[in-house]
């Protein structure tokens, strides 16, 4: 069936949150063949199919599966495939009604996806988690996680995953009574479907909108899109999809419209594959219809289909159909005044609440244990998440204080050999100063040496001419004109 409600199967509830790998069954012997020659990540790969193939159908058996894939990703250290562990096992934990622990390993593998930036597991995560915080009846928490995968998926372009995300969201919304909205996801994703040619989803989609407007009393909405959808699921032969189809709108003429042909005509059309392909579907069906007839009078062949439903259910296990199918067993005698056979079937349907109850009981033992057990864990994550955000904290303080050392000695470096530098260049500078004013001494040098021998020439000069003078200075008037000239060569000498 395509609606989300309580009273369905966890296997039919949880197919629209959890999305594993589906392989045949004449394809699980040669994956175990496969198992015996690949390694590492094949052998992962491979493993975790065979918990996917063994999670509806033998759930004991996808357990020791998924233990055996503990066992191959301790010996690798796979983070994605321990995130796949977790996941497994929280899929093993709803089927098995108990949630908490479910929502304890989801949340594990949440983590490890967060840490790896594995996006795409990580909306196969969220999807679950939104289902196991619908199973808690936290439909807020369900929509806000199915808004996370939508998120994801459209940042990858994911257009499947978009559709799958709106149809859980208009699943939620129906639940939570939001019509309107439930109305507008749907509505997206059939836009969405049209836009790409998506074959896919559309028939599903058109049955949620007929159970929407069901549920809104819009009786002549709900038959168009439940033909729409039996159209689609016609043109592609989805016999499964026809079957849930055909009980749902079997179901809207037996109790809302009161059209009993119509409701046997479309039973019987759901009856003919649920026959021979599923048990609990047809254990279904016949409740319905049985609950239809006696509605209308028709004890005798109430009862006959009644106890149909109940022999089918009894073999199947589906517990709320045999309690339901009791109890209306008890009210149809009770009419009839055969009270043998209605307190008959009361005892068994006090029997079957009692029994009910008691698992019940211990199925919510068990939760509150497993609460009290995921909020330790969630405690010690939080505490592990403050350890590694310190950690990070005081790593990045390290590596600033080490940026800014090495920064400081590369200015230290860099100024010592700019000094150097400089002090290099005032030494040659020094250098070349002191050859030059080594240059000029030597030239002044030079210069006072000429200038020293010089004069002394001309002080030998002096002493020539006064030795001269001395000479001929007895003699005045006759040398007159001989001390004439000696005069001029010596004003000539002394100008010189």
């Amino acid at each position: 069936m395509k609606i989300f409600r309580k009273s369905f199967s966890i296997i039919l509830l949880f197919s629209f949150f959890a999305s594993h790998t589906q392989i045949l069954p004449k394809q699980k012997d040669s994956i175990i063949n496969i198992l015996k020659m690949v390694q590492s990540i094949e052998k992962l790969k491979s493993i975790d199919i065979l918990v996917d193939y063994y999670i509806k159908n033998n759930p004991d058996s996808a357990l020791i599966y998924n233990t055996e894939l503990l066992k191959e990703i301790q010996k690798t250290s796979n983070q994605k495939y321990l995130a796949k562990y977790y996941n497994n096992l929280a899929v093993y934990y709803l089927y098995q009604s108990q949630f908490y622990k479910a929502k304890s390993a989801i949340e594990h593998a949440i983590i490890i996806q967060q840490k790896e930036d594995l996006k795409n597991d990580l909306a196969d995560s969220y999807k679950t988690l939104a289902g196991i915080y619908y199973y808690l009846e936290s439909y807020n928490e369900a929509i806000t996680f199915s808004f996370k995968t939508l998120k994801i998926y459209e940042g990858n372009n994911n257009n499947l995953g978009v559709i799958s995300s709106l149809n859980n969201i208009g699943l939620l919304n129906a639940e939570l009574g939001n019509f309107n909205k439930a109305v507008e996801n749907y509505r997206s994703a059939i836009n969405l479907i049209n836009m790409q040619k998506i074959i896919k989803n559309k028939a599903s989609l058109y049955g949620n909108l007929g159970m929407v407007y069901k549920k809104k009393k819009e009786y002549d909405s709900a038959k168009l899109y439940y033909n729409k959808s039996i159209k689609e699921d016609l043109k592609y032969n989805s016999k499964r999809g026809l079957t849930h189809t055909y009980y749902d709108l079997a179901n809207l003429y037996a109790f809302y419209l009161k059209n009993l042909d119509s409701a046997n005509y479309y039973y019987k059309k759901s009856l003919k594959w649920a026959i021979q392909n599923d048990k609990t579907m047809l254990a279904s069906i016949y409740s319905a219809k049985a609950r239809m007839l006696i509605e209308s009078g028709n004890y005798s062949n109430g009862i006959i289909t009644m106890k149909k439903a109940l022999k089918i259910a009894e073999n199947n296990g589906s517990k709320q159909i045999i309690k339901l199918a009791h109890y209306k067993l008890y009210e149809v005698y009770k009419k009839q005044n055969k009270w043998k056979e209605a307190i008959l079937h009361l005892e068994s349907y006090i029997d079957m609440s009692e029994a009910m109850e008691t698992e019940k009981g211990k199925l919510a033992m068990a939760n509150m244990e497993a609460k009290y057990e995921n909020e330790k864990n969630r405690a010690k994550i939080e505490t592990l998440m403050l350890r590694q955000k310190m950690d990070k904290k005081i790593k990045r303080l390290l590596i600033f204080a080490i940026l800014l050392m090495s920064i400081t000695f590369m200015l230290f470096t860099r100024n010592f050999f700019i000094k150097r530098k400089k002090n290099l260049v005032e030494k040659e500078l020094l250098k070349i100063e002191k050859e030059k004013i080594d240059q000029e001494l030597q030239f002044k040098t030079r210069q006072l040496t000429s200038q020293a021998l010089m004069m002394m020439q001309k002080n030998k000069l002096i002493d020539t001419i006064l030795q001269n003078l001395s000479k001929i200075k007895g003699d005045a008037v006759t040398n007159n004109k001989e001390l004439a000239n000696l005069k001029r060569k010596l004003k000539k000498s002394l100008h010189s």
